[in-house]
């Protein structure tokens, strides 16, 4: 494999990530309800931290997944706590 096509190919990976994670903020822009009054200071830390040290205490795409996978739901949780 040449080092052109290597960069191709990491190239084509990082732009499915980024339309992924695009649409993913797009959905939830169009689909969350607006929430006037509710602090959501303390659930952006928290998701955002837990990405952080998910990504730092993880070496298996498994245990990544998994762990992604429990923070989404305790972030969903949280985020239906704010919105009631």
């Amino acid at each position: 494999m040449t080092e052109n096509t290597v960069f191709i190919e990491e190239n084509v990976s990082d732009n499915a990530l980024n339309e992924l994670i695009s649409r993913a903020f797009n959905t939830l822009d169009r689909e969350t309800p607006s929430d006037e009054g509710a602090d959501y200071k303390p659930f952006y830390y928290g998701f955002f931290n837990g990405i952080s040290l998910i990504i730092e205490n993880t070496t298996t795409y498994e245990q990544t997944i998994e762990a992604l996978k429990h923070l989404q739901c305790k972030a969903e949780d949280y985020f239906i706590e704010q919105t009631e």
